[in-house]
């Protein structure tokens, strides 16, 4: 535009810093129409920018008059320019409005086709209607009329506003349609009800009963209201009042008179209605009053009630083989008609019925006294070598067996017995006159032979040529197998390897406590030291000391003489016969 103007900037324009300086120039053009144009568009309380924006930004501004040739808009510039400075006078000619109606319009171009309106100052208005014209029903009004133009880029709107004066019919008829709007007569005198269903729509709003309730005891707050429906006779909806006066909120109608455009504000209470159910509708809208709450009552359920549930939802649910298992429970029940059949069947015959010399109490489990399956059977005896006697270990029958082949073996002195490999806690325990008395010498050589074995047997297993090695008479070797043993000996599984022999644990347990028993019986004091036993039958301290805790022993602390003597600082002592009571649990401390 000023290159067409003037010849000297035309020649300065045309140089190298031009496109520089025209990229320029176009940035800051773009940003000013656009801000202007989104001024329009926050003017207009919208949130789209829209192509009429621009154009109208173009022409509401002075600075965008170079833009003539691409926006024509000088006859609205003009009009906007004088509606701003002042009102325009508009003629009553019935175009734009007559005494007797009101007709909205939005301002336009001429190039769009719009009618033309004639204002009374002579100026020429584009425009087009919307809607139809409202008219106003007066007896006489005082012509002044006052056309406000509202532009905010997408349009104005003329309005033309009457002032008038109603006559007294036409206020009473007005009151009368009041009247009739507002038919609800419930509710303080100040303010109205406004009923809200927010779950449900009413078909036919004029068939709508209210009924007001008021809670019988009055602690439930105001009145609320009921509308019977009929669903069920057990729903009904129940309406109560939202207060928000705590938080600063309170309801109003706004009653807007669609001839005169009035707008009356009532003050009202707004019900939320809801679908309710309830088996005892008095008591739900408090016309009936609550039963006290009994706390002493009790009101839990007893297991078989649970039981009978889970059966009749096992009946109902259950699959075949839930049916089944049930059924079979229930045959097995027993409740008083089995009862009664039995008693008129089985009992009834005296043939079923025991004599009492039948009964033997010796085969009932619960008479005979619970015995140890691995402790040896201890008597009540007063003196502690009377506890486990030498009959306990061996019969007299065996002892005329074993009493030769025992006395020719301890008849060797200690140090060749050691040389054997006799154990060196028995060696030790020998009398100088064992060889002399052939009960003693049994008792002393089935000893050592125990303790050889259990030494023996305390690997996994062992072979048969470890047994046949033992330095002890066969005979003591096959009392030990026939008495303590029952373990078989295994070849494999194809039968063809070395014979093996792998003894339980409750096998090796019973023959440590009755070597133990024995070997109580024949010391001195009946007293066991704990730590030369514990390396000869390869047990840990703690299994010894249960073992002969069990056999009745006391552990008591040597003195210095005994330890010096026995090499143990702890010593197994039997004092009486073992305790048949339990032993007593002790709670941990926490």
């Amino acid at each position: 535009k000023v290159m067409r103007i003037d010849d000297d900037v035309r020649s300065q324009m045309i140089s190298s810093d031009a496109p520089l300086l025209l990229a320029a120039a176009s940035e800051m053009f773009i940003q000013e129409i656009t801000l202007r144009a989104w001024q329009l568009v926050e003017e207009g309380r919208r949130k789209t920018l829209q192509k009429s924006d621009i154009a109208a930004a173009a022409s509401r501004f002075e600075h965008f008059d170079f833009l003539i040739d691409i926006v024509p808009r000088e006859d609205s510039k003009k009009i906007h320019n004088e509606l701003t400075n002042n009102s325009l006078n508009a003629t009553s000619e019935g175009v734009l409005g007559t005494p007797a109606q009101v007709q909205y319009v939005l301002a336009g171009d001429g190039a769009s086709g719009n009618d033309v309106y004639h204002l009374e100052n002579g100026q020429v208005l584009h425009a087009t209607p919307i809607g139809q014209p409202i008219p106003i029903v007066i007896s006489w009004f005082h012509e002044l009329s006052e056309i406000r133009h509202w532009n905010h880029g997408f349009g104005a709107f003329v309005n033309c506003e009457k002032a008038a004066m109603l006559t007294a019919e036409e206020q009473s008829r007005r009151n009368e349609r009041v009247k009739l709007k507002r038919k609800s007569a419930v509710g303080r005198n100040d303010h109205d009800i406004l009923a809200c269903f927010g779950h449900n729509r009413i078909i036919d709003a004029t068939k709508l009963s209210f009924m007001e309730h008021r809670p019988v005891d009055g602690r439930r707050g105001g009145p609320f209201f009921t509308i019977k429906t009929d669903v069920c006779e057990n729903v009904v909806e129940i309406g109560k009042e939202l207060s928000n006066i705590e938080e600063g909120y309170d309801y109003a109608v706004a009653i807007v008179d669609r001839e005169t455009g009035a707008t009356t504000y009532r003050p009202v209470r707004l019900y939320n209605f809801q679908a309710t159910y309830s088996s005892d509708i008095p008591q739900l809208i408090g016309e009936k009053r609550n039963a006290p709450v009994d706390y002493s009552a009790s009101y839990d359920i007893k297991t078989e009630d649970w039981a009978k549930k889970r059966m009749d939802l096992t009946a109902d649910f259950g699959s075949l083989k839930k049916l089944k298992i049930q059924e079979a429970s229930i045959r097995r029940q027993i409740n008083t008609e089995t009862l009664d059949a039995m008693r008129k069947t089985a009992f009834a015959s005296t043939s079923v019925l025991a004599d009492t010399e039948d009964i033997k109490k010796e085969q009932i489990s619960l008479v005979v006294k619970a015995e140890s399956s691995i402790l040896p059977p201890a008597n009540a005896a007063e003196l502690p070598r009377d506890i486990y006697p030498l009959s306990t270990f061996i019969r007299e029958e065996e002892m005329e067996v074993l009493s030769a082949p025992a006395t020719e073996f301890l008849s060797s002195s200690k140090k060749e017995l050691l040389e054997k490999g006799c154990p060196d806690v028995v060696v030790k325990m020998l009398p100088s006159s064992v060889s002399s008395d052939p009960s003693k010498a049994v008792a002393f050589a089935l000893l050592g032979c125990m303790t050889y074995m259990t030494a023996l047997f305390s690997q996994k297993s062992i072979l048969r040529a470890d047994l046949d090695k033992a330095p002890f008479p066969s005979e003591f070797v096959q009392k030990i197998m026939a008495d303590f043993v029952s373990s078989q000996w295994d070849r494999g599984a194809n039968g063809r390897m070395p014979a093996r022999l792998s003894l339980s644990s409750d096998e090796k347990d019973k023959i440590i406590a009755y070597l133990l028993a024995l070997a109580l019986t024949l010391s001195f004091g009946c007293s066991l030291p704990i730590t030369p036993w514990q390396g000869a039958l390869k047990r840990s301290s703690r299994f010894l000391e249960k073992m002969l805790t069990g056999l009745g022993c006391d552990i008591v602390q040597c003195t210095v003489e005994e330890a010096a003597r026995t090499e143990s600082l702890r010593a197994a002592r039997l004092l009486r016969p073992p305790s048949k009571e339990g032993p007593k649990m002790r709670r941990r401390r926490k």
